[in-house]
């Protein structure tokens, strides 16, 4: 009886106070994803999953899919974890063509710092961004953007704030943010950083498959001074709750790709059950 009316009260309490229509649409998206992949990890419908953590996650759900906030992919993985719905998901963008083996790719990939003038255009723009969003991230939060600048004025002042001559030299340049409401707690000193290193590298690797250079340059705090960040981010009219994570300047590559230096023996990096 009275677990009957804790869970009456926890049902009210969810309905009535903790209702999605007060969120603004980024929270409500970090708060989705992060419940549904919790749902996913931890149990499922059929299985033994919180029942709390289920009607929350439903909550969530039907107010991100009224708001059109939801791609198709996000909708049939929602409807999968949330209802149990048997659902084939079919690819609903078109597949890279994969011109190197895997390994090639990421040994060949270098940081460039020289370019011919012509900019990046928004089809390859989009084909890196493609794939920088497959990347993982903690609780499934996606919380990256990534905006484009062939703005030769704006490249040049980004240039100068950073203190890195060679980028005024880039025909485009990508920035790539973090959107810091994702996250809570102590995690916003150390999570968005791995999140947001984890889709560069994507994002890097595909450039260097697509015959492009790119350099990736730290755009953070240690490096970059409060006052100029926030010169940075007026420049682009970037919102408060964004985070500058790191600047990419990119292009046609100009001569060769630079050779790769040497790496250690992986025989001296790896180790078995202890140090």
């Amino acid at each position: 009886m009275t677990k009957n009316i804790i869970r009456g009260f926890k049902l009210l309490y969810l309905l009535f106070f903790k209702n999605p229509k007060k969120l603004n649409s980024e929270k409500l998206e970090a708060l989705l994803r992060s419940r549904v992949h919790a749902i996913e990890k931890y149990g499922t419908i059929e299985e033994t999953t919180d029942f709390f953590s289920m009607i929350r996650g439903r909550q969530l759900y039907h107010e991100a899919k009224k708001r059109q906030m939801l791609s198709l992919d996000e909708e049939m993985w929602c409807e999968k974890v949330l209802f149990g719905k048997d659902i084939k998901q079919e690819i609903t963008e078109l597949t890279e063509n994969h011109q190197f083996n895997l390994f090639d790719i990421i040994k060949e990939r270098r940081s460039v710092r020289s370019w011919d003038e012509k900019n990046l255009s928004l089809e390859e723009f989009h084909r890196l961004v493609n794939v920088a969003k497959w990347a993982p991230s903690s609780s499934h939060r996606q919380p990256w953007h990534f905006l484009l600048t062939c703005d030769k004025d704006k490249i040049k002042i980004i240039s100068e704030l950073r203190g890195q001559k060679f980028v005024k030299n880039a025909p485009s340049c990508i920035i790539a943010l973090i959107n810091m409401q994702a996250y809570k707690g102590l995690e916003v000193n150390y999570t968005p950083y791995l999140d947001a290193g984890a889709a560069i590298q994507n994002l890097l690797l595909m450039a260097h498959n697509m015959g492009l250079g790119a350099c990736w340059v730290n755009f953070g705090k240690m490096e970059v001074p409060d006052d100029k960040m926030e010169k940075t981010k007026n420049l682009f009219e970037i919102p408060k709750n964004f985070q500058i994570v790191s600047i990419i300047p990119i292009g046609k590559l100009n001569g060769k790709n630079p050779i790769a230096p040497g790496r250690k023996k992986t025989t001296d990096i790896l180790h078995i059950e202890k140090f």
